[in-house]
């Protein structure tokens, strides 16, 4: 499993508002509207993948408000 560290996690969007809000939206569209994660996520959690889609920078924010995700 790799380690998710803090700077890693800040580095995606410079905040760690920005980066904490982007992270609970995709997890709350991985898990309540059923979208397929980006990432290989064999038996992890889906916090811990909304996590590292958010580092990896295959969810991008932008200025809606919203976010886009890139696969």
């Amino acid at each position: 499993m790799t380690r998710i560290t803090i700077d890693d996690f800040v580095k995606a969007t410079h905040s760690i508002y920005k980066s904490t809000v982007l992270a609970f939206k995709r997890a709350r569209q991985l898990n309540d509207e059923g979208h397929a994660p980006t990432i290989e996520a064999k038996g992890e959690k889906i916090t811990t993948i909304a996590l590292k889609e958010v580092i990896l920078g295959n969810v991008i924010p932008c200025e809606s408000k919203e976010f886009k995700v890139e696969e």
